[in-house]
């Protein structure tokens, strides 16, 4: 009896403290720190060393999570000790810089660099224009003789896999001393179903300045995989300016 009496006490108690303990009104803290409120994919580096060469800068930087290590982007001017993202890029194992005279045994390669997370790439004014500020009239990228259009290229590519063939078009972005190589780009004015322009990559030891029409030749490679998630379905190797 005296138990149950104890007991009823207790419970009575525990309520009226219950009801009467007002409950604390604690203040949101955003816990999210900088570094995991960034957009997918995109790194968050501090710039430790600068090497300028024609076409690039080489970068030494060290990213959010203490890594140190090289990326190349194109040639800017980029403050030591400043803070700046990227987005992708493509790794490269022992890559030689024929400016640097230079072996990075690994290097990221990388479109361009950013002042803020979600901000367009910073690039210098000089970098390669994009296939949209060109005109490019008919006339000027008529078919050759004996030559394929870029239409039929894609549109046929098991027809031309391995063979050696000839296109002409517009130069609209040119990559240079990539892999012991340049990367240029060239449009003839054909287009896919949905109105886009068709672009074959072509790599090249030959330069070519954007805006400029020319004829190359060279080897037709499905497929090719560079590492890193670049894959070309259709692209020219060897190309070489008639």
């Amino acid at each position: 009896m005296k138990f149950n009496l104890l007991l009823c006490v207790l419970l009575v108690t525990c309520t009226f403290i219950a009801c009467n303990h007002k409950p604390e009104n604690i203040k949101a803290v955003d816990v999210l720190s900088e570094e995991k409120a960034l957009p997918e994919n995109v790194h968050k580096v501090e710039v430790q060393e600068v090497l300028q060469v024609n076409n690039y800068t080489y970068l030494e930087v060290i990213d959010e999570t203490k890594s140190k290590y090289w990326i190349a982007v194109p040639r800017r001017e980029v403050e030591k000790g400043g803070t700046y993202y990227f987005s992708g890029g493509m790794m490269m194992e022992n890559f030689k810089s024929k400016d640097l005279d230079r072996e990075f045994s690994e290097l990221i390669l990388v479109d361009g660099i950013h002042a803020t997370p979600t901000s367009k790439p910073i690039i210098s004014s000089n970098t390669m224009p994009t296939a949209h500020e060109f005109e490019i009239k008919p006339e000027d990228v008529a078919l050759v003789e004996g030559g394929v259009t870029i239409e039929e290229l894609f549109k046929n590519p098991l027809e031309f896999k391995g063979k050696t063939i000839l296109v002409k078009g517009m130069c609209v972005k040119m990559n240079r001393d990539i892999m012991d190589r340049n990367w240029l780009h060239i449009q003839d004015g054909t287009k896919d179903e949905n109105g886009v322009l068709y672009d074959l990559t072509i790599t090249t030891s030959d330069d070519v300045e954007p805006g400029n029409i020319v004829t190359l030749e060279g080897s037709i490679t499905l497929n090719k995989d560079f590492g890193a998630g670049y894959v070309y379905p259709v692209i020219m190797e060897e190309g070489k300016i008639q």
